[in-house]
């Protein structure tokens, strides 16, 4: 099973060179990786040279913004799994190899996520492993950053025909594509959790996402507006109730009453669990989340400075 791995980049060849260990050392062979360049001077292309493999692609495409660029680099790709690693990213030496199990052994999963977890100088100093993300939550794009934690692109991994069915990329999105796809990925396909840390956000002094943090804001709320209401108008036709949870948060947040509308599975709060046993063989449970524990007051208040936008 063919796993494809784009890393769009521009002038990044200094974190680059540990992006490409971090694939060579991968103990799963079966990968093809597609680097993006969207006109690098720094090197970059030197800086490939030393990592030569033939299950590497190089593409220059100078001009194109990130989200172009992982578009193009999907285009005709042969693998079935997909999923993208920016240039100061990293993955864990088993993260390819548990991947693959997943998708090979369980033709019903769509897309998976590991566990969350940051990483700082070189060290993961961060792990959130109670965490847990129900797809309503993701679809109806409340996995902002306020009301429930991003989520991050660097342990998620989906079959090449769930993309296709969501398509590219809006092209009046350069920052927040990311958190575009995972809705459209949620509104397909439930996301299932793998009990593992794959990899690991970077977090460092004057990365993209660090500079251009308002603008993806921006860019964020651009896409719950329009998620909203278009819940909005379908909620006056069918007038079902969001869950029993956000009726009885309306009573604290009174504008939070106008998401009773929107409708949910009676089975939205559950997560499905994929543990790898010593066996390597996987085991499944299922956690039901409780957002109203010590979470409630952000996801209440985000869910109300949403609402107030529409």
């Amino acid at each position: 099973m063919k796993i494809t791995i784009v890393t769009p980049v521009l002038n990044d060849a200094l974190q680059m060179r540990g992006c490409l260990e971090s694939i060579d050392r991968q103990e799963y062979d079966d990968w093809e990786h597609v680097i993006v360049d969207g006109g690098s001077a720094d090197g970059l292309e030197a800086l490939l040279e030393d990592y030569q493999d033939p299950r590497r692609k190089f593409l220059l495409r100078p001009g194109t913004s990130m989200y172009e660029a992982i578009d193009e680099g999907f285009v005709d790709s042969p693998g079935e799994i997909q999923c993208w690693l920016n240039a100061d990213d990293r993955w864990e030496p088993m993260a390819l190899a548990a991947v693959a199990k997943v998708f090979r052994e369980r033709s019903d999963i769509d897309w998976l996520s590991g566990i969350p977890a940051s990483r700082v100088n070189g060290l993961i100093q961060s792990v959130k492993p109670n965490l847990y993300y129900p797809s309503e939550i993701i679809k109806l794009g409340l996995c902002d950053g306020v009301s429930y934690p991003f989520l991050t692109q660097e342990v998620l991994f989906w079959r090449r025909a769930l993309k296709e069915r969501v398509g590219n990329f809006p092209v009046n999105l350069r920052w927040a594509g990311d958190f575009w796809l995972w809705t459209q990925f949620a509104a397909h396909a439930p996301l299932v959790r793998v009990q593992a840390i794959l990899g690991a956000f970077t977090r460092r002094k004057g990365q993209l996402s660090e500079l251009r943090k308002d603008s993806y804001r921006e860019e964020v709320r651009m896409v719950q507006k329009s998620l909203y209401s278009r819940s909005l108008r379908q909620a006056e036709k069918r007038r079902m109730r969001f869950s029993c949870y956000l009726n009885r948060a309306g009573r604290f947040w009174p504008r939070m009453r106008r998401a009773s509308y929107f409708p949910l599975n009676e089975d939205w709060k559950k997560v499905s669990i994929l543990r790898i046993s010593h066996g390597w063989d996987l085991v499944e449970t299922s956690v039901e989340v409780d957002l109203w524990g010590s979470r409630k007051e952000k996801l209440g208040n985000g869910i109300r400075n949403i609402l107030q936008q529409i």
